[in-house]
Order: C-alpha cells, then structure tokens, then sequence
C-alpha cells in the first residue's frame, strides 16, 4: 500500500523541466607505463627505460536539460542528459639509456646510448552524458546535489607531435651522434597507434597505446536561485572509472563547472 501511495505521489507531483549550460576545466589525470611486448622485453637487459604520463587541463563546456521530480517539500529526483565538450593536453615521455661493448679482434668499443620519445597532444573529446540523482533544498535559494553520470564517447580528435631524440657516445675515440626528429600528427585518438606506426619506423612508438572509453562519474554540485525560473550553478565530476586506457598513456578526466540553469514553467 505505502509502494503505491509513493508512486502516486510521484505520478501527481510538479514535474519541472530545465534546460542547462556550463563552463568549466578538465583535469586529467595522467600515467604513462611501458608497453609490454616481445619488442621492449627484447633489449630490456641493454636499456634502462623511463616511462612518465602528464595531463594539462583546458577549457570544457557542457548543453543540456533534464527534469526534477519534487519528492517531498525538500527533496526531489533529478535526471539530466547533456552533451559536452571537453578538451586537455596529454604527452607520454619514454626514455631510455644503455650501453654495448663489442670485441672487434682485441679491439674494444664501449658504447654508451641515451634518447626519449615524447606524444604531445592536445585532444578533443565529445561526450553524450546521461545522470540521475537527487537534489536537497537546504534554503528556498540554495540547493545541494549528488548523483551519478555516464559518459559516452561519441569522438576523440587530437593534434600534436611525436618527437624522438637519440645520443650515441663512443668510449673509444669520445665520438658523439646526435640525431633529433619532430612531426606533426593528428587524427582520432582510437587510431593513434596505428597512425604513429605507419608514419614512422622508431621503436619509440611501436608500442604506443591510448584509447578513449565510457566512464561514470560522481557529480557533486550546488545552485543558487535568483529567481524560481533563474539559478547558478556549480558541480565537480569525480571519475570513477579510467577515462583513457592503454598499455602506455592512461588516466582519468575530472570537471570543474559553473553555469546557468533555467527552470520552465517555474512560479
């Protein structure tokens, strides 16, 4: 009895529509590890390698609606959907240093190597979100909310640089070569790996995996009314699940947001 006395008082309830827009910053959270294969295991014994993964965050936006359900005189159910752009920076750093001694009839050169590859790029991800929650009026002005969303990733572009340096230093005549090389890529971040193998024959990358997934994330947030129709809004996205994933660049993608949220048919 009390299952149907809560479904109607849902079913009679005020349904209030609104539509949403924020502005806020990513922040990535980055790891960078080493792609482990018969490649690398290979000439580990010859090399010491050195992996790190960064993320810099820039500037995101999110368009939406979503509706809220009043449960009570303080308390009601939300439930969004919401398209957004979120771009950042990500850059994977391998280095690597060893040395080679080779016995040329009682001759004896030692070798010494040193070099680093480095994918900078800057990636633009776009997400179709859905999320649901609930929403506690602490004032007639001032709301506090919690709930859970999806991401969904409709497309990841990126643009950048793959740079490789190398020194080769022999103990034998204290000869040094130097090589250094830069280019220019870009495409979608689903294809990278594949894009860095075809346009370059460097070990370096060979093994370079990224992938952009789903994820959830927990949306923590707060709005101000200024009018029953007009309220700002603020909320931080906590991932819960890693946004990139890969054998050598991987990490999660925090929000930080503020915007405008306008309720229709508010009195």
């Amino acid at each position: 009895m009390s299952l149907l006395l809560a479904c109607a008082a849902v079913a009679s309830a005020a349904v209030k529509p609104y539509a949403l827009a924020e502005l806020g910053m990513s922040i990535p959270v980055l790891e960078g590890d080493l792609y482990d294969d018969e490649t690398f295991k290979a000439v580990e014994d010859e090399y010491d390698f050195e992996t790190k993964g960064e993320g810099t965050g820039e500037l995101c936006w999110k368009i939406g609606g979503g509706v809220q359900v009043p449960m009570g005189e303080q308390f009601s159910l939300d439930a969004w959907a919401a398209y957004a752009s979120v771009p950042y920076n990500a850059k994977h750093t391998l280095g690597y240093s060893g040395s080679e001694t080779l016995d040329m009839g009682g001759t004896v050169y030692q070798y010494s190597f040193k070099g680093e590859g480095v994918v900078d790029i800057d990636i633009t991800t776009s997400l179709v979100e859905f999320g649901g929650g609930v929403r506690w009026s602490a004032t007639p002005t001032l709301g506090l909310g919690c709930g859970f969303e999806y991401s969904h990733v409709l497309g990841s572009e990126y643009t950048g640089t793959f740079s490789t340096s190398a020194t080769t230093t022999s103990s034998q005549n204290s000869s040094t070569q130097e090589h250094d090389d830069k280019r220019k890529i870009k495409g979608d971040l689903e294809d990278i790996e594949k894009e860095l193998r075809d346009t370059t024959e460097s070990p370096d990358v060979r093994g370079f995996d990224c992938k952009p997934q789903d994820f959830f994330s927990l949306r923590i947030g707060a709005d101000y009314a200024f009018t029953p129709s007009v309220a700002l809004t603020a909320a931080y996205q906590l991932p819960l699940a890693d946004h990139l994933d890969g054998k050598t660049l991987k990490g999660s993608l925090h929000r930080v947001t503020g915007g405008i949220r306008f309720t229709f048919g508010a009195n």
